[in-house]
């Protein structure tokens, strides 16, 4: 049953990524020092937390492929943010490009979170006893996996349009393609069988509670 969520997350994990190339423009073309850069990174990691709440509070008991396509199609709207700030039109906003920078971080670490909470939680639940650590290594073997990809491929990606460290005037096609590209993984979401997953989570619990009253009887001292 977990390799559906397994090659969904390994899938999703390897799309292309223009991060490498979007960190150059931030540092070179906008001259965000380092310490800007690093209160981004603890934006990116409260908004996680965000997400992780948000989801635990309103969406964990909502059907996973709903998560899964709503999350999609929310992370290739945000995904489309960082075109403003390549495009400079936040400036015809009156935006200054940091605080613009700051509140992309935040969408896009938000909704990656309550993205793939799901499927770590589908692959918790109908976890087989005492494997509970070598499933989680496998989940994140797969993600880890798929990020390494993704980033070769962005990487292809940039060096055949011709983007370097100090030349930009392609990346807002990077960063389209790398976000159109989370359309990919759409079609596996049929390998998430969510009846059969509740199904598996009901056998557990009844073969749990079988052992428990099987241990129980055995435990209670003749009369």
């Amino acid at each position: 049953v977990i390799w559906g969520p397994m090659l969904f997350v390994f899938i999703w994990a390897a799309t292309p990524s223009s991060q490498t190339a979007f960190f150059y423009f931030l540092t070179n073309d906008l001259k965000m020092e380092p310490r800007f850069m690093g209160w981004l990174t603890v934006v990116e990691g409260i908004s996680s937390v965000v997400g992780l709440l948000i989801f635990q509070l309103f969406l964990v008991n909502v059907s996973y492929r709903k998560i899964l396509i709503g999350a999609i199609i929310a992370s290739i709207i945000a995904g489309a943010s960082p075109l403003i700030l390549v495009l400079h039109l936040n400036r015809d906003w009156g935006i200054s490009d940091r605080f613009f920078a700051l509140g992309d971080t935040a969408l896009l670490a938000g909704v990656g979170q309550i993205a793939v909470m799901p499927l770590l939680v589908a692959g918790a639940r109908n976890c087989p006893p005492n494997v509970e650590a070598t499933l989680y290594s496998f989940l994140m073997s797969s993600m880890n996996l798929g990020g390494m990809m993704s980033e070769e491929l962005g990487g292809l990606l940039t060096l055949a349009l011709g983007v370097t460290a100090t030349n930009f005037d392609k990346l807002w096609i990077l960063i389209l393609i790398c976000d159109l590209a989370a359309l990919i993984p759409i079609p596996l979401l049929h390998f998430i069988d969510e009846e059969q997953l509740d199904r598996q989570v009901v056998d557990q619990q009844n073969a749990e509670t079988d052992d428990i009253e099987a241990s129980s009887t055995f435990a209670r001292p003749d009369n």
